[in-house]
């Protein structure tokens, strides 16, 4: 498929780790990330009504439209997760969090199974601890002047597009509506 928005990257066996970072897992996130972009973008460049001219039957088209709709916005909430997903295996952010972690606190901790690196499972046990609070708490610490400009700016993205009360709805609240509402 074609990617709209970010140029593929290799898949990650062609690249070498760095160390202290799981680039390689990093790097297929980022190439999750881009296709899902532009798979929803699929979904809504095909979900304009007109484009449904040739169907006769008008409940025929609306489940049609409703299946390409709700998929782009599936996709579309997705993509802000595996955003953090690559940021949180890239730093290794998930060790921070283990019992012996740096921001490990009674509010933000990994509880008694802790992560440890290349052992079973240990992508999705990682995939499962990350979060937005959690990830933007690491980049506040940090001394780099670069992710500190990063946390601002997600938390400026989160406040606008992912979660905001002045909003009607958000891509984040139409998915978990269908997701946990739709029968």
């Amino acid at each position: 498929m074609e990617n709209f928005f970010l140029e593929e990257l290799y898949d990650p066996e062609y690249y070498h780790e760095i160390e202290g970072f799981d680039s390689r897992v990093a790097i297929l996130k980022f190439n999750d990330l881009s296709n899902t972009i532009s798979e929803a973008l699929i979904s809504i460049m095909y979900s304009d009504i007109n484009d449904f001219d040739e169907v006769k039957n008008n409940i025929n088209k609306y489940i049609v439209l409703r299946h390409r709709i709700r998929h782009a916005i599936i996709d579309l909430n997705n993509c802000f997760d595996l955003l953090l997903q690559a940021l949180w295996f890239f730093y290794r952010i998930w060790e921070y969090y283990n019992s012996t972690g740096s921001l490990r606190t009674s509010n933000l901790n990994n509880g008694k199974n802790y992560i440890i690196r290349n052992s079973d499972c240990w992508v999705e046990k990682a995939e499962e601890k990350c979060n937005y609070k959690r990830l933007l708490e690491f980049l506040k610490a940090s001394s780099d002047p670069d992710l500190l400009s990063f946390a601002n700016k997600l938390k400026t993205f989160y406040d606008s597009f992912v979660y905001n009360n002045s909003k009607k709805f958000t891509i984040r609240t139409l998915a978990n509506n269908m997701k946990h509402k739709e029968p």
